[in-house]
């Protein structure tokens, strides 16, 4: 089951004040709350950046002043500055470059920071949070807090690159105020991986805007607009066409059921763009599958897509807390997904779909095609699966445990500001 978090760390302190009734509440402040959401580019990356959008949009008004700042700028075709503006914050491009390390970067940083003067620094990602950390001692220092969204590489990787990255995420979790993972499986990974202090680590579970899904769009619309029979039972992914996302076990899982399943007709569908797109796209027609199975490249409308599929499936070697599940898991789908990361906490195996594990593959495709197979099954754990998310993965509980963190952090010593 998911483990309840609140935002405290292990020890379960939190620093309040304590009403005339008895009641916790949070320190009475004059003003809103400075704080900057620094990732490398905005819009770029939709899974973090979809979490800023969903946290702004849910916060207390008036409680947090809110900037979202991009190291490098957006291409035109995404820049978010008039979405951001929507929901009441605001974008800066910093203008720097696209390279991991880069001191025109940092200085353009420092420089933003010493006139902004944030009472937070909030990073995204592993470029923003040692971004972040290391210029907070000659800005003012600003508290600092480093979002942790998935189990990366580098935090594995034996490479001399990865090596390097964690002896300086190491060198510099001394100017971070908390790290906050998005799910315990990512917590976990943090302290023993980066050597951080359970007391430094928090985790809060990701959230997504949950409002789309409380619409449902007409499935044969949404079906007639990808050239999908109404008919067909479709089988879904959703993510960057990367080589972590494992996708070759989708597309394999989908031969391996047109086999077992020969004259019921199954459609695979991929959503989502990258590198590995034209890799794929072979090894698709390799595997026979060129009629079954749809490439859809990069869409804005998967909110809409998502109900008119019928199952989810997510090979990925590593996740923190995908937002690709629990999107569909709003959307009423039921999941089938590796235990990796924080899947199972998002996924009950058994209930809202199947976790298998990566040694596993026969039983992955197994499991999709008992839900291919069996429709009461498939309504069953896709009606949990919503009931699970709305539960789970509000933006209103993601903001509120942020806000309680926030204040936490800055009622906090830190060291005097660089001279």
């Amino acid at each position: 089951m998911l483990a309840p978090t609140n935002g405290s760390n292990a020890s379960g302190k939190r620093n309040t004040v304590t009403d005339h009734d008895g009641r916790s509440s949070r320190p009475k402040r004059a003003r809103a709350i400075k704080v900057v959401h620094l990732i490398a580019c905005c819009m770029t990356d939709h899974g973090p950046s979809s979490g800023i959008v969903a946290q702004v949009k849910a916060q207390t008004p008036g409680s947090i002043d809110t900037e979202v700042w991009s190291m490098y700028a957006p291409p035109h075709d995404r820049d978010p500055t008039a979405m951001l503006a929507e929901v009441g914050a605001r974008h800066v491009s910093l203008g720097g470059s696209r390279h991991f390390i880069d001191p025109w970067t940092l200085m353009l940083l420092i420089n933003r920071l010493r006139q902004t003067t944030p009472d937070i620094v909030h990073g995204h990602l592993v470029r923003a949070n040692l971004y972040a950390a290391a210029t907070a001692p000659f800005a003012g220092r600003p508290a600092v807090i480093c979002t942790m969204r998935g189990i990366e590489q580098y935090l594995q990787g034996s490479d001399v690159t990865s090596r390097v990255v964690r002896a300086v995420e190491r060198r510099l979790n001394g100017n971070v105020s908390r790290y906050v993972a998005v799910s315990n499986a990512v917590r976990s990974a943090v302290v023993r991986l980066l050597g951080v202090s359970e007391e430094q680590t928090v985790t809060i579970l990701n959230a997504v805007d949950l409002e789309p899904f409380t619409r449902v769009p007409d499935r044969a619309v949404m079906r007639a607009s990808i050239g999908i029979d109404l008919d067909a039972t479709v089988i879904a992914t959703v993510g960057v066409l990367e080589a972590h996302k494992n996708l070759d076990a989708f597309l394999h899982a989908i031969a391996a059921i047109r086999h077992l399943r020969d004259g019921h007709k199954v459609v695979g569908v991929i959503v989502g763009e990258g590198s590995q797109r034209a890799r794929l796209e072979q090894l698709t027609g390799s595997l026979g599958l060129a009629s079954s199975v749809r490439f859809l490249g990069m869409r804005s409308d998967v909110t809409q897509l998502l109900p008119s599929f019928d199952i989810f499936a997510l090979p990925s070697f590593g996740e923190g807390l995908s937002r690709a599940i629990m999107e569909a898991m709003a959307s009423g789908l039921p999941c089938v997904v590796y235990d990796v990361g924080g899947n199972r906490e998002a996924v009950t195996n058994g209930q809202e779909g199947f976790v298998h594990s990566l040694l596993e593959p026969e039983a992955f495709a197994a499991s999709i095609c008992q839900l291919v197979e069996d429709e009461a099954l498939r309504q069953r754990m896709g009606t949990a699966a919503k009931t699970a998310a709305f539960e789970r993965f509000s933006p209103t509980r993601l903001a509120r445990e942020y806000q309680a963190l926030y204040d936490e952090v800055l009622c906090e010593p830190r060291p005097s500001a660089h001279a």
